[in-house]
């Protein structure tokens, strides 16, 4: 039996390895940094930006959803970023992705979440099909753009208007 619950600050350490296992199996030579205590920090500290659902069966930890709320100007709505749904190999098969991901809309849809958005590793096919079952879509007229931190830190920093 594999129960979904919402994360305890003691479970952060074995997120943050699975999210290791995650970047290994997608995205190989990537190696997240995020640690059990940023995880702690952003979901138990005083400014709470995350929400993380895990899954475990009697030996421990096997997935984990990762999200945050988001807000749309184009829809004029909330909406709920999935940033990491992971399972462990020998846990995938029963539904427990699913079963996450559900979980975590309904937490969103609660907090007036009406879409969600997320992101897929180019070549990750288990994914897109997981992701295309379930009613998701691919938003071919958008492309994805990350500013790392030290040009943030410079536009930060930049003078002017």
């Amino acid at each position: 039996m594999i129960l979904t619950r919402a994360a305890l600050p003691g479970d952060c350490d074995e997120v943050a390895v699975m999210a290791r296992e995650l970047a290994a199996a997608t995205s190989p030579g990537v190696s997240p940094k995020v640690s059990g205590d940023a995880l702690r920090r952003d979901l138990f500290g005083p400014s709470p930006l995350l929400r993380l659902l895990v899954a475990e069966d009697g030996q421990g930890l096997v997935g984990y959803c990762l999200s945050l709320l988001l807000f749309s100007t184009w829809r004029g709505a909330r909406g709920l970023h999935v940033i990491d749904l992971y399972l462990r190999p020998h846990a995938r098969r029963g539904r427990l992705g699913e079963r996450l991901l559900r979980a975590a809309a309904r937490q969103g849809w609660q907090d007036g979440a009406r879409f969600i958005r997320l992101e897929v590793e180019s070549g990750n096919h288990g994914a897109e099909r997981f992701y295309r079952r379930h009613g998701f879509h691919l938003k071919d007229n958008e492309q994805s753009y990350s500013l790392d931190e030290a040009p943030m830190r410079d536009l930060v920093a930049a003078t002017g208007p």
